[in-house]
């Protein structure tokens, strides 16, 4: 079986950390969203079980900012572009209904981005300055459970006039 996919998802993963070298300042993360295009290939285990591997282009929209006991620093908005591989298994328990288990790698790279000064906090400068260049790494893991319901599955659509 041959396949293509897309795939967008909406919601966020927040991390944070303490940057070591600036005691008081804590670094914020929130991936907001990713979407995946990919080609599919899979094989019949049994009539109704298929396993699939798959992979493609991701892309992925994140926000970053240092933050402190007086407010945001500095913050930066920025799209990031990379790939995905993965697999999965499917298993047909019903006509036109199938459930599925898949993991999916998602590999953004590394980019250098901008952070503009908020200019709400001393020493990172004044609003819209640059105050600060870091390199963002970004890399994802997922694990996916659904159910999905293939229409007209049985038979092909006829129409009568």
């Amino acid at each position: 079986m041959i396949g293509i996919q897309g795939k967008t998802e909406f919601g966020n993963i927040n991390s944070s950390n303490p940057v070591a070298a600036f005691p008081g300042v804590t670094a914020v993360f929130k991936l907001k969203n990713t979407d995946t295009l990919t080609g599919r290939l899979g094989y019949t285990l049994a009539p109704t079980a298929l396993a699939y591997v798959k992979g493609g282009a991701a892309w992925s929209n994140s926000y970053a900012a240092a933050s402190t006991a007086f407010g945001l620093g500095e913050t930066a908005n920025f799209s990031m572009t990379g790939y995905t591989v993965g697999g999965g298994l499917e298993w047909m328990f019903a006509p036109g209904w199938s459930v599925f288990g898949e993991y999916n790698y998602l590999d953004f790279g590394t980019k250098n981005v901008n952070f503009p000064s908020t200019g709400l906090v001393p020493g990172f400068g004044p609003a819209g300055a640059l105050a600060d260049t870091n390199a963002i790494k970004l890399t994802a893991q997922e694990v996916i459970v659904g159910v999905n319901y293939k229409f007209n599955s049985g038979s092909p659509v006829v129409l009568k006039y």
